[in-house]
This record gives C-alpha cells, structure tokens and sequence, in this order.
C-alpha cells in the first residue's frame, strides 16, 4: 500500500484542510453550483473519505508517470507501492490478468470486474438491448445512414459499445469515442483495449481502432475533436443529475458541430430525490423538473445552431428503478 500519512502533507497541512481549500476556492467562483458550505461532511458526501481523495492524487501521479513511458516496477519503486498490489490500485491491468478475471467478452457484458461496480439492472439492459433497433429504424432504415458513428459515457465493461458494435449494421467502431471520468476506470478501459487480442479477432476488430478520452465528457470536447469527428448515435449514460456543466456538454457538442443530423442522442439521468433538490438549487426554482430541463436544452441547442433546417423530436421517455430511480431519454435530431 501507499507509503505516505493519510493526516499530512507538505509540513503542517493535512490533505482535508488543502482538499477543503481548494473547493473553496473553485466554489468563489461559481456559488450557484456547489452547497453553500463546505466542511467535513461535505468531503464524505463527494469523495466518501480521505482515503480515496488520497487515491485520486496517487492515480494522479502513476498515470503522468507511465504516459512518460517508466515502466511499472520503476513507478512503484518511485511512489512507494508494492508491485504486486499497483494493479488493483492504478487500474493497469497485464493481459494475464485480464485473461484470468474475463475468460470472454460476454463475461465482461454480464459482470462487475476488478472491483467497479457498475449497475445492470434488469431495466437497464433491456433499454440498452433496444439501441439497435432505435438506430435501425430512424437512422438505417429511413434515412439511409451507411456509417454509425458513436461517441459515448461508457463504464468498464463497455457495454452500450459492445452491444451497438455486435448489432448495428454500419458501426465503425475505428470512428466511435468512449469517454470515462475516472481515471482508474480509463486506465482499466485502455489495459482492454490494449489487450484485446486474447478475446481472438472480435476483441481486435472491437478495441483495436477505438479511441478513448479520460476526463468530464465538456472537458473533452471543449478542446477536442471539433474539427475531426462527427456523431450520429450519442449515449450520454450520466452518473448524477441534470446540471450546469451537462448544458454546457449539450453546447459543446452542438456550438461544434460534433453532431452529424440525422442522428440519435440517448440520455440517462439519476432522478432520486436527494439529485432532484440539487437541480432545484442549482435552478432556483422548488417545482423545476430535471426532464423538461432537459427537453428545453437540448432543443434550444439545436435550433441555435441548426435553425429551421433540423429538429428534435423526443422519440422515447421512461422512468424506471433498478439500484436507483432514472430517467432515460431518446432524442431525434433530424
């Protein structure tokens, strides 16, 4: 395990006065997005304990080194972790790893791997099954769409990109995105895609050509992309709630053109209580609902950029409760 004190750091201050800081700080400058306090029980709430704020940093820190090309042994001598313990801990997974804990590309559909919990509940697979046939119907069918682009919010398993790339006639899979805010789980995802070969020539075909971002999905596409890729099937499977920076994502996607018409936009929001009085905060308003936020963006978004020429229709609603309550949205944009 980590070398280090969980109670200090550089002299006399300890890791939660300096994380508590510097929320402060990122708070000043937008109050309407964050609670109007910050103290103990606010870092429990976002970032469960000290430990994983700690984690973060040592992920940090084992990430910027291994993209300087040092090899694993030399960065766990550097940041004093055991090697044998640094996979579990960084997400850099060895192919004889991945081949023990996923025997198969269905394993990794069907179960929770390396530690990352990742919900499947029973509503959500069979609205994910129902992708292909949403594309095929208003993107294959009618519109006589040759090539699927996707860009999406996938999780280790892949699964939305797996599930589309098995049953989409037109799928490119070396013109699709996956974008992953955790950086243990991307470092998870690029050891799959880096070993995908023991899955034999599907796993190759699948991952071989596939592109995938670490960071917040406006993050990413506030910088990149704009002037390189074009989607027409988008799945943006939302851990949390509506909120100021998703708007901003919708911005970005369409002020930069990152939406190719006519093209398909799925949608997943948190709908529990305790994420809809965030939205009521963040909005200032008691009865606002997150969904017809939601509408009202994505079709402002669209006519801004688009005009007369394009519209969206909401194709498909439904509220429904696996782990959590959701809401799943399915937009045409056309």
């Amino acid at each position: 395990m980590a070398k280090f004190s969980i109670s200090s750091k550089n002299g006399t201050t300890s890791l939660t006065e300096e994380f508590l800081l510097k929320l402060e700080k990122i708070r000043a400058k937008s109050e309407s997005m964050y609670a109007p306090f910050l103290n103990e029980e606010f870092t429990e709430i976002y970032f469960h304990s000290v430990d994983n704020f700690i984690l973060q940093g040592l992920l940090e820190r084992y990430h910027g080194l291994r993209e300087q090309g040092l090899s694993r042994k030399d960065i766990c001598k550097k940041i004093g972790i055991e090697y044998d313990e640094s996979f579990y801990l960084t997400g850099d997974i060895t192919k004889n790893i991945l081949r023990e804990e996923c025997g198969s590309l269905d394993h990794l559909l069907e179960n929770e791997v390396f530690g990352v919990v990742n919900p499947n509940g029973k509503n959500k697979k069979r609205i994910r099954e129902s992708f292909p046939e949403l594309i095929e119907k208003y993107l294959i069918k009618d519109q006589e769409v040759k090539l699927i682009s996707y860009a999406g919010l996938e999780n280790v398993n892949f699964r939305s990109y797996i599930t589309l790339a098995r049953n989409v006639r037109g799928f490119s899979t070396d013109r699709s995105l996956i974008i992953e805010a955790n950086l243990r789980n991307y470092n998870i995802m690029n050891s799959i895609k880096r070993h995908a070969s023991i899955w034999g020539e599907e796993g190759i075909n699948l991952f071989e050509k596939l592109t995938i971002e670490n960071g917040l999905m406006s993050d990413v596409f506030k910088d990149l992309y704009y002037d390189t890729h074009r989607f027409n099937v988008l799945n943006l499977d939302f851990d949390g709630q509506f909120s100021p920076n998703k708007e901003l994502t919708f911005r970005l996607l369409f002020n930069n053109g990152l939406i190719s018409p006519p093209a398909l936009l799925f949608v997943t929001l948190n709908n529990n209580e305790s994420k809809r009085q965030w939205v009521r905060q963040w909005y200032r308003k008691d009865t606002i609902e997150q969904e017809n936020l939601l509408d009202k963006c994505v079709e402002d978004k669209c006519v801004r950029i688009y005009g007369g020429k394009n519209k969206v229709n909401l194709i498909y609603r439904e509220f429904y409760t696996d782990t959590s309550d959701m809401i799943f949205s399915a937009y045409h944009i056309k």
